[in-house]
């Protein structure tokens, strides 16, 4: 057991040195993917010859798909989602048969303190008593101090001066250690603390036990009423259900008739804003469908579904499901509309995402009436859909692709400058730096866009010109450990144009 520990010290130790050496001073890239592979070898590792769940293996996937978009995009966005499946996969090694997605936040929540009293005892700290009071300090102090670096970092964010002046603090304190490389330490502790996950195996029976209890399959609830009413208000319950699904049906298919003529098929552009168009009715349309998952999810929680005469009940709410996926494509094509005309935007993005992942939600839930799953079982399907989709999303460097797809549809949609000049320096790679040609662009813009007058194309030759010098200047500074696809096509880009 003395020689397994010191095996699980030294390795502790030597990937958290690992990590470090790839992270301190660096930007993000092909460091990113390394240990991605290494922590998704090291989980394996760590449970060779037990029995994973799906789930575990969907986290797994997920954080070397994340590793691979941040080497293919470079961007903050990827780097947000590899550090959250780097915090899923290590909290899901000390569990490999999890079975309940839904048990995943609390998971975390409760093995992180207990996490560093098992880090205190691979370190040396046999004492039981001090490892708990080491746990309590983590409570105490350390939920505090990270708060505090998170909030001074908003506030950073949020005030210009403040950030200054920090920063001018910080640089005096630096220049009174000389050459001492501060990153290298934090990379260490950060290391320290986030391997753990994989080497220190805090297991909550409470836990354990709760993951047992839920169920997959939807059971029925057998109740018994000393006044024998039961039975009679689950059905007066059921006669509610079915007229308030059978009148809301019909509502919903009104508005798709509606929405059919006179957008799907009636839709003319002359040029208008198309703010409230969209931005109000596709939000209004989101919240709706927000809504009606919480209805169904409401109903489907209870013995109806057993019920001997739930047809009818069972097929209202499976149409209602089919006419919330045919809400999801009307939000869809008043998207794309705002897409044709006004170009790409973050939120357009977003929008699509999101009505991905809702199409997965209510095909889920029309699953779950016709072969009688429990709420678990659809709480599994979208935390394994996220856990997928967020690391893909992350693949492409969306900056670089909305100046892409803006620039190639200049002549057509709406070419917003100002929301350009802030996009990352791997974009302007791809944005047009010409005069002559800006002024050709600006002067169709306004023939076709007269009421879209807040963006000019003043001035944004020059801070082309300037963003694609800096990015020169960081190519050239690049080591391999940090070069990222995205950055690399963008300074090959810039190399053919001239």
């Amino acid at each position: 057991m003395e020689k397994n520990a010191r095996i699980q010290r030294v390795l502790l130790l030597g990937s958290a040195l690992l990590l470090a050496i790839l992270y301190q001073n660096r930007e993000q890239g092909l460091n990113y993917l390394i240990v991605s592979v290494a922590v998704g070898v090291l989980s394996l590792y760590q449970n060779l010859g037990t029995q994973k769940s799906k789930l575990v293996y969907l986290i797994l996937v997920g954080m070397v798909v994340s590793g691979l978009g941040v080497y293919l995009s470079g961007q903050t966005y990827s780097i947000l989602v590899w550090w959250l499946n780097l915090i899923l996969l290590g909290s899901v090694t000390a569990y490999p048969n999890f079975k309940n997605a839904s048990l995943v936040v609390k998971t975390i929540s409760t093995q992180t303190p207990r996490l560093f009293g098992g880090l205190a005892m691979t370190l040396g700290n046999k004492d039981q008593s001090k490892a708990g009071r080491l746990k309590s300090w983590f409570r105490y102090f350390g939920v505090p101090a990270i708060t505090l670096i998170l909030l001074i970092s908003i506030y950073a964010n949020a005030n210009t001066y403040f950030a200054k002046s920090l920063e001018a603090s910080w640089l005096t304190i630096k220049n009174l250690f000389g050459d001492i490389s501060f990153q290298i330490f934090f990379w260490f502790g950060a290391g320290l603390v986030f391997m753990s996950y994989f080497f220190i195996q805090e297991n909550s029976k409470t836990l354990e036990e709760e993951d047992e209890k839920l169920q997959l399959e939807l059971i029925r609830e057998k109740k018994r009423s000393p006044f024998r009413f039961l039975n009679k208000r689950l059905l007066r319950k059921m006669q509610v259900s079915i007229a308030f699904f059978s009148v809301i049906n019909l509502m919903l298919f009104w508005q798709h008739v509606t929405e059919i003529q006179n957008v799907w098929f009636g839709f003319e552009f002359t040029g208008q804003l198309l703010k409230g168009f969209v931005h109000d009715g596709t939000w209004l349309l989101i919240y709706a469908l927000i809504i009606s998952i919480g209805i169904t999810w409401y109903y489907l929680d209870s013995n109806l579904v057993f019920m001997k005469k739930s047809t009818l009940f069972n097929a209202l709410i499976v149409v209602w499901l089919l006419q919330n996926l045919l809400l999801v494509i009307t939000v869809a094509v008043r998207t794309s509309f705002y897409i044709e005309y006004y170009a790409l935007a973050y939120k357009r993005i977003l929008v699509l995402f999101f009505l991905g992942f809702t199409a997965i939600a209510l095909l889920s839930l029309i699953y779950k009436v016709l072969a009688r799953k429990s709420l678990s079982y659809i709480s599994n399907n979208l935390v394994g859909a996220a856990v997928l989709i967020l690391p893909v999303s992350g693949c492409l460097n969306w900056d670089v692709e909305i100046a892409k797809y803006n620039f190639a549809h200049a002549e057509k949609a709406y070419l917003d400058y100002e929301f350009l000049k802030d996009m990352n320096n791997e974009a302007f790679a791809y944005m047009e730096n010409r005069q002559e040609e800006l002024n050709r662009i600006d002067s169709i813009q306004a023939l076709r866009f007269p009421v879209k007058i807040d963006s000019k194309e003043s001035e944004f030759a020059e801070t082309v010109s300037e963003k694609q010098a800096l990015l020169k200047a960081k190519g050239e500074q690049l080591d391999i450990w940090e070069q990222n696809l995205s950055t690399l096509q963008a300074l090959r880009n810039l190399e053919n144009e001239n």
